[in-house]
């Protein structure tokens, strides 16, 4: 199934990146940690965005402002172009 984005909404994908956890106070074993901040890929953008994306260009956004859109047991996320806070480049 594919899903193609509009009204300026963007296709994305969620990255992760592995980080070394050092723990100094003691956490239930279900305790998850919440960034406020995600790291994520562009997939497609729609037509009609104010900005030239580009397929696999990575973003930074609030982790709050993306959403989840579930369709046939299929996943997708999707974020506002406007909530994008800035580009990642190594």
């Amino acid at each position: 199934m594919k899903f193609i984005p509009t009204n300026r909404y963007l296709l994305i994908e969620r990255l992760d990146f592995e980080q070394e956890d050092i723990t100094y106070v003691l956490l239930p074993s279900d305790y998850e940690k919440q960034e406020i901040y995600g790291c994520f890929q562009i997939l497609e953008s729609a037509e009609d965005c104010n900005a030239d994306y580009e397929e696999g260009e990575r973003i930074v956004v609030l982790n709050s402002m993306v959403e989840t859109i579930n369709i046939a047991g299929n996943e997708f996320l999707v974020l506002l172009e406007n909530h994008v806070i800035g580009f990642v480049e190594e």
